[in-house]
């Protein structure tokens, strides 16, 4: 677990974490912090997709990301990674 204070950085640890595992990763979290973290992702060369639902998620691509109240919507089984950003 990782819980720095405020402004440590805990997005880019999750985003690095993500893609040094080399895995298919859902990270979920509020719905405005999923699209600042799949625009935060860029500035250090990750790609995140924001999606909805297990439909827009495709066996070729490794870095997801979601809002809380999507995450019924996603077949758990698929992914060998899941980040819950800003769970409390």
């Amino acid at each position: 677990m990782v819980a720095p204070d405020t402004g440590l950085g805990k997005t880019f640890i999750q985003l690095e974490w993500a893609r040094l595992i080399s895995k298919h990763t859902l990270i979920i979290a509020p719905l405005s912090v999923a699209r600042q973290t799949a625009r935060d992702a860029k500035k250090i060369g990750i790609d995140v997709r924001y999606v909805r639902s297990q439909d827009e998620v495709t066996a070729d691509h490794q870095i997801y990301i979601t809002n809380y109240e999507m995450s019924a919507k996603f077949d758990e089984t698929f992914f060998d990674a899941v980040v819950l950003d800003e769970s409390s």
